[in-house]
């Protein structure tokens, strides 16, 4: 090869290598990008998990609040109950027995 023949080629490598640069740029530019929106979805993922995970629990505790409002009205009814029978029986008079 000669001088002008290896200096051609020398400048075809090095806009070669310039445009194979600017394209691993762009990718590395792309890369952050996805990486970006994938930390941010993986954010919203947990936050969204940690969301439903709350929003079961008042659920749940809700419920469970209710039946405890249930069990104890009734309970408050049984208790009434039995303090109105508790002062009709005193007014009973057992006999006595004569034996």
């Amino acid at each position: 090869m000669t001088y002008e023949e290896l200096l051609a080629k020398n400048e075809q490598l090095v806009k070669e290598n310039a445009d194979l640069k600017a394209e691993k740029d762009e990718i590395e530019k792309e890369l952050n990008e996805l990486e970006k929106e994938y930390d941010d979805l993986c954010d919203e993922n947990e936050t969204m998990s940690n969301d439903m995970y709350h929003q079961e629990e008042a659920i749940a505790n809700h419920t469970t609040n209710e039946d405890y409002l249930k069990i104890i009205e009734k309970m408050t009814k049984i208790n009434h109950e039995i303090g109105l029978l508790t002062e009709e029986f005193k007014w009973i008079k057992v006999p006595e027995n004569d034996n």
